[in-house]
């Protein structure tokens, strides 16, 4: 068993780290009834882990909307590149 899962079993409560360690576990509803009991508890507690769930939540909620943005057309992003390399190969303006 991995150390820091002994540390926290042999405590009473959850610290900040430990939630941040459980947190996909938690989403998932892959904790033991006695560890999520443990981080909700915490969450009740501590408003930073409570603001780092939600913000937490939101950040997966727009992965999964940009999962959903149409790919640009090949044009467009030839286009792109072609006005980046150019950027990136001019010379800058000479300063006097």
């Amino acid at each position: 068993m991995k150390a820091w899962l002994q540390r926290w079993r042999s405590r009473r409560r959850l610290t900040c780290e430990d939630v941040n360690r459980f947190l996909a576990a938690y989403l998932d509803g892959a904790l033991d009834a006695h560890t999520q009991a443990a981080f909700e508890a915490h969450l009740q507690d501590c408003d930073d882990c409570q603001a780092y769930l939600d913000q937490y939540r939101k950040t997966i909620e727009l992965a999964r909307q940009a999962a959903d943005v149409p790919e640009p057309p090949p044009a467009l992003i030839e286009h792109t590149l072609s006005f980046l390399r150019k950027r990136l190969f001019e010379e800058p303006p000479f300063n006097a």
